[in-house]
């Protein structure tokens, strides 16, 4: 069901209707369904924290200074937590450890 609405998007976009594709993922995650379908269109990333309009300019962005991402990477692993830290940037996916097993499953999910 999802598949067949996914392939109404390009014909939906070439009659004019205007279209922009939200997701919580970071924004080369996106270009990729946007290449897939041949789209054209604005994109909201990061749950809202960047939008783009469809030639990629910023319309909006919030998130983190590396000064600030520095010190709560510091924190966390001063805290001895079970967990594995990421950072995305608009282009990039940064985690502590590639081979931990967290990180694996969800990239092998992509």
């Amino acid at each position: 069901y999802h598949y067949r609405r996914l392939l109404q998007i390009p014909h939906t976009c070439n009659n004019g209707t205007s279209f922009v594709l939200a997701s919580a993922r970071y924004p080369a995650a996106i270009e990729l369904i946007i290449s897939n379908y041949g789209l054209t269109c604005s994109i909201i990333a990061f749950s809202g924290g960047l939008i783009l309009d469809e030639n990629r300019s910023v319309l909006y962005e919030k998130g983190f200074t590396a000064k600030d991402a520095a010190s709560v990477i510091q924190y966390i692993e001063s805290q001895d937590f079970d967990l594995t830290w990421n950072l995305y940037t608009r282009s990039d996916w940064i985690v502590k450890d590639p081979s931990d097993p967290r990180v694996l499953f969800y990239h092998s999910r992509q």
